[in-house]
């Protein structure tokens, strides 16, 4: 008998989607297609002097390094990169369309560490970014390819195949650029239903993650008013204010489109310790968000 997947396992402890995107503002997605190693990164991929040179690149800029691919094998033609920011207040998709590879060190990317423009063409639609990366952890390839499929039939210039992007156990996973939007277990047939709700600003709180913007914290504490008052336009709230008075409690303060202040207080347990990951060699206690109270006020 087979040992049940991350995603299997997740689902059978009835594990929360909320508050469990990765915490990221900036980003430098690459384009590289075919097979992608354990580590995309890794030098089956790229000679060892570009990768140095990458991983410098996303040191200098703070930002999270991600392949991608179209999906399909369909034959990649140059160098797509692209180059995202994704604060609360900022959110913007720019990309440059490279002869090589190397010719993505002559650019000066060096003003995405503070959010400003890199200089390439701006990027007006959503993108989907779907994670397909089964040699990180085979849930990804089992259930973001189907997802990838769908979305590739529907938005082909759109929609992408990347490498890890957390959270293997809630495949699969789609994070939406500019938004800085994680979804998790997403199915394929309701995969372009829930991009088509998006792009009309509309959240899905069933796969909803949380926003990359957010410390997991306020990405708790944004769900659970979400929920609790059913604003589910991305409009419909924004953070004011963050505090941690005491190790397990939180007040998180938003304001409404109305004008209305929205206060949630949470307190953080732990789940027991286990492995995440279908190929974890260690374990980890991921923490649970319990609502102490939502109160508006305005």
């Amino acid at each position: 008998m087979r040992e049940p997947l991350c995603r299997e396992k997740s689902l059978a402890l009835d594990e929360p989607l909320l508050a469990t995107a990765s915490v990221v503002q900036r980003w430098i997605l690459i384009e590289r297609d075919g097979p992608w190693g354990a580590n995309a990164l890794q030098k089956n991929r790229f000679d060892p002097d570009v990768q140095l040179k990458i991983r410098e690149l996303g040191q200098s800029t703070g930002a999270r390094l991600l392949l991608i691919r179209r999906h399909g094998k369909r034959p990649q033609t140059g160098v797509r990169v692209m180059c995202s920011y994704t604060s609360q207040t900022q959110k913007w998709l720019e990309e440059f369309h490279l002869d090589s590879i190397d010719e993505l060190f002559d650019l000066d990317l060096s003003p995405l560490k503070r959010g400003a423009s890199v200089g390439g063409k701006m990027v007006s639609e959503n993108q989907f970014f779907v994670c397909t990366h089964g040699k990180h952890d085979p849930c990804c390839a089992k259930y973001g390819m189907p997802v990838a499929i769908a979305l590739d039939r529907e938005w082909p210039e759109r929609t992408w195949e990347t490498s890890h992007i957390g959270g293997d156990r809630f495949a699969g996973n789609v994070l939406v650029l500019p938004l800085g939007i994680y979804y998790g277990r997403v199915q394929p047939s309701e995969a372009v239903t829930l991009m088509q709700q998006l792009d009309r600003g509309q959240l899905s709180l069933d796969h909803y993650r949380g926003q990359s913007a957010f410390a997991f914290r306020v990405q708790a504490a944004e769900w659970w008013a979400r929920k609790e008052y059913q604003w589910l336009q991305l409009e419909d709230l924004s953070l004011v204010e963050h505090l941690e008075p005491e190790g397990d409690e939180s007040l998180t303060t938003f304001i409404t489109r109305s004008g209305k202040t929205v206060e949630v207080r949470l307190i953080v347990g732990k789940d027991p310790a286990r492995k995440l990951t279908c190929r974890a060699t260690n374990t980890g206690s991921p923490p649970r968000y319990q609502v102490r109270s939502v109160t508006i006020d305005g």
